[in-house]
């Protein structure tokens, strides 16, 4: 939304959801907001030093312009969000301020992570859906040098630039980022009866990450191995199997309360014949058997029901039997 003929054509239609002076302990969560040029301010200028604390959660953002937020000075939480069609900049921190961005979802955006300031801002990424260069082609990421004297740096290679300094005074959870898009897809905005994440969750085929366990951060040996270079995995990435006495195995799984569970196994299997091996939970084990999803790059989800026990003393381990097993990304416990 612009106003031709005013400087910068946006004189009328500057800041949507501004912050400043000493305003803090903020939430924005849960709205749709879109067709805007610049969105939002933390800060009304380089001077306004109040240390701000504001947090956005499951917002969605569509064809904006820019400040996603802009953040000068403070502490921004930002995690669960859906960002589309970002056409100048997003999320922006500045004069020293720090954001701690996770979990979420960026898709045809331009320069979604940047700082141009005297006193750089400095981001911490944690499980976003991009989380190297190699991504940002996937998702039709795309960013424009640097210009100017002024000292800049952008989010190029999703790398964090300083760990986020403060801890957070309330507890919060964090989905895959592709199940964040999905709630703020169906939860965010007006017309959608204040519906939050919990109430369109089923939909969205997730669960909070914590009862997401990543393979590659767990112990592996007998030439069952890490990789990374077949895209579309969650996480750093996902573990090969040796072909005979290779384990991956996943300790301290949350059990959620114990008795029959569903294991959700994400997994690639780029050949044209099925695979069998091993699951053991707790020391007891069955077969398994992974068919064929066509690539290596295409991943699928198989539920597996296993009892498990209360609390968070579980072991989840997949042993390779002569077959060689799948490339394993993740379990998820339902």
């Amino acid at each position: 939304m612009k106003c031709p003929g005013t400087p910068d054509d946006d004189t009328t239609f500057d800041g949507l959801l501004d912050i400043k002076n000493s305003a803090s302990f903020i939430t924005v969560s849960y709205n749709f907001i879109h067709d805007h040029a610049k969105v939002g301010l933390i800060g009304a200028s380089d001077t306004d030093s109040a240390e701000r604390r504001v947090t956005y959660a499951h917002n969605r953002y569509e064809n904006v312009g820019s400040r996603l937020p802009f953040q000068r000075f403070g502490y921004t939480h930002v995690y669960n969000n859906y960002y589309n069609n970002i056409t100048g900049s997003g999320i922006n921190p500045r004069m020293g301020g720090h954001v701690l961005i996770e979990n979420n979802f960026f898709e045809n955006a331009l320069n979604p992570v940047f700082s141009q300031s005297s006193i750089l801002g400095q981001w911490d990424l944690r499980n976003n859906n991009a989380r190297s260069s190699a991504d940002n082609a996937r998702f039709n990421i795309r960013w424009t040098a640097c210009s100017g004297s002024t000292p800049c740096q952008k989010a190029t290679d999703w790398t964090t630039t300083a760990t986020f300094p403060i801890a957070l005074p309330y507890t919060y959870t964090t989905y895959a980022p592709e199940v964040s898009r999905c709630i703020a897809l169906n939860a965010a905005g007006s017309g959608k009866g204040l519906r939050e994440a919990a109430s369109v969750l089923n939909m969205c085929g997730g669960s909070p990450t914590n009862d997401v366990y990543q393979t590659e951060n767990g112990a592996m040996g007998g030439g069952t191995v890490f990789e990374n270079k077949n895209a579309g995995f969650n996480g750093a990435g996902y573990v090969n199997s040796s072909t005979n006495g290779g384990f991956a195995q996943i300790d301290n799984v949350d059990g959620r309360g114990g008795g029959a569970k569903t294991l959700r196994i994400r997994f690639a299997l780029g050949v044209s014949t099925a695979r069998a091996g091993r699951l053991v939970v707790n020391g007891v084990g069955t077969n398994i058997t992974f068919n064929s999803t066509g690539t290596w790059a295409t991943w699928v989800l198989q539920n597996v029901t296993v009892t498990l026990n209360n609390g968070a003393a579980n072991t989840i381990r997949f042993e390779s039997t002569g077959q060689d097993l799948a490339n394993i990304d993740q379990v998820e416990v339902l």
